[in-house]
């Protein structure tokens, strides 16, 4: 029995734009999600001179090991006092780790939702 497989090559084609428009779409759907921490965290943020919500940052996202991260903080070395309290600045506000606890599960939509074929 002979078989003959015609279309193999534009098969293969079609198969690898699909995984590259995953990718694309789980990249900017994990950018946008660091923009939204990043927006988020900057609202919550206390404000005495406003240096501190004005050093909000989100990262592109980068592949490291085969995972893909997107980082979002603050650049002001002092932010990590109010976050995580201390005698001087009070309690922890965690107005970081809210922001992101907060937008994980919207995130997580978003990148399913990003690899889903239309």
């Amino acid at each position: 029995m002979i078989f003959n497989l015609t279309g193999a090559a534009k098969t293969m084609a079609a198969f690898k734009a699909i995984a590259e428009a995953s990718e694309k779409g789980v990249v900017d759907a994990l950018e946008k999600g660091g923009m939204m921490v990043r927006d988020q965290a900057e609202q919550n943020a206390p404000m005495r001179t406003g240096g501190l919500k004005g050093s909000a940052y989100s990262t592109d996202a980068e592949e490291e090991k085969g995972i893909l991260e997107v980082y979002a903080g603050f650049t002001e070395d002092y932010a990590r006092f109010p976050e995580f309290g201390t005698k001087q600045h009070g309690k922890a506000q965690h107005f970081l780790d809210d922001a992101f606890n907060g937008l994980k599960g919207t995130i997580k939509a978003m990148v399913i939702k990003s690899v889903l074929l239309k």
